[in-house]
Order: structure tokens, then sequence, then C-alpha cells
């Protein structure tokens, strides 16, 4: 799922950044209960949580690179989970990435760092036009100054 059941930060099936229907989460909470699932993975909140919704283990998984959620350094870490499968067992690991310090101003660079990275991702040919259209225009002025400047000292001549 990418929206989880509930929002672990704001306590036992509470709503927050997570479905807006708390009867409807409950509903599909008791439906996995029902049908044993044995591991519910989530996202769409910027940061890892493990816990168990009834007898549904969840692992909310959204710190894979954009601006992490808050500044709680037990959850909000860049990581992705490597499942582990092996004959009847299933493990589940944390690989945690390299990710910003909590101070305010490493924290407002890194996050200022991904909007422009993901700016110039997506409107890189655009960016690439504007930019040779900006030098063209200089280039043509740059020529018309040259020319200016040439006749008016073939006049003074």
């Amino acid at each position: 799922m990418h929206v989880p059941l509930f929002d672990p930060r704001k306590g036992e099936y509470q709503k927050g950044h997570s479905l807006k229907n708390l009867k409807f989460a409950k509903k599909l909470n008791n439906l996995f209960d029902e049908n044993n699932i044995t591991m519910l993975f989530c996202s769409h909140i910027h940061s890892y949580y493990k816990g168990v919704w009834g007898k549904t283990p969840y692992i909310i998984t959204g710190g894979g690179g954009a601006e992490l959620a808050d500044s709680n350094p037990n959850h909000s870490f860049y990581h992705y989970i490597k499942v582990n499968i092996k004959d009847d067992n299933i493990g589940y690991d944390v690989v945690k990435l390299k990710s910003p310090d909590f101070e305010l101003l490493d924290r407002l660079i890194h996050d200022a760092w991904i909007y422009i990275y993901a700016f110039f991702v997506i409107h890189f040919i655009d960016t690439l036009l504007i930019l040779s259209l900006l030098y063209l225009i200089f280039y043509i002025l740059l020529i018309k100054l040259k020319e200016k400047k040439e006749n008016s000292d073939d006049q003074k001549e």
C-alpha cells in the first residue's frame, strides 16, 4: 500500500498522514487480520516505522530519497528494506543510507538541493532550450553592439 492505514506518529489507530477514512482503515485492518497477512508494506510517510496494527505487522518505508518527514533520528533516515527469504523463513533488514544531519542549516541546504536537482531533472530539455535562447539573444546583442561601435568609429574618421 502506498498510504498507511494509520499514522504511527499520532498514536495507535489515529488519522494523520494516512488513510483519511478511519472506518475504512479499520475495516481493511480487520480484513488483513482475518487473512493472516504476514507483512504490510506502506510508504507515504517519509520515515521508517515498524509495528503491528491488530494482528497485522507493518513496515512504513518512505525514506527513499525525498525530503524526510521530521528530524527524529530513530525514524527519519534514508533507507531501503531488504527482504530475505530462505526456506520457510522471511526476514526484513533495514539498510540505512547516508542521511543529512539534523542541524537546521544542513537540512535546509539538503532539501533545497533535492528540489533544485529534481527541477532540472524534470525540466532538463526546457532548461536547455531556455539557456540556449538566452545565449543566442546575448550573442545577437553583442554582435549588434559591435556593429554599432564599428559604425560610430567609421563616422568619426
